[in-house]
């Protein structure tokens, strides 16, 4: 699991958002952002945040004010309802080393969030 605490601008990174993007598929970490306002603008840009939790099965709240208890805790209650999902691929001889992955559960009113995918043979 990997808890960012940003404003959603990047400033100085040496690595583009696809190599980290990559790079937390690759290692298969949850992210969990908390996004606060920009403090020049006010704006709020979190395309990349969102991207990053979406594609990880993570969750990106905006922080609202300097408080910071209700996003914690509600990833807090959010590791404490995770399943994990295990399973080994029909065939490992495929070319690609994206696998596109979808999770579905008949129980009405659930809530799925997981990873679109993984890397490997």
């Amino acid at each position: 699991m990997l808890l960012i605490v940003s404003d959603g601008n990047d400033t100085g990174s040496t690595h583009s958002f696809s190599e980290a993007l990559e790079e937390v598929q690759r290692s298969g970490t949850v992210v969990y952002a908390i996004q606060y306002p920009d403090a020049v603008n006010g704006d709020i840009s979190s395309g990349d945040l969102q991207r990053l939790a979406d594609a990880t099965g993570g969750m990106l709240f905006h922080l609202q004010g300097a408080d910071y208890s209700d996003p914690i805790a509600r990833i807090v209650s959010d590791l404490h309802g995770r399943y994990v999902l295990g399973f080994r691929p029909e065939s490992t001889s495929s070319d690609s080393l994206q696998h596109t992955l979808r999770v579905e559960v008949p129980r009405p009113g659930a809530t799925v969030r997981a990873r679109r995918g993984y890397s490997g043979p």
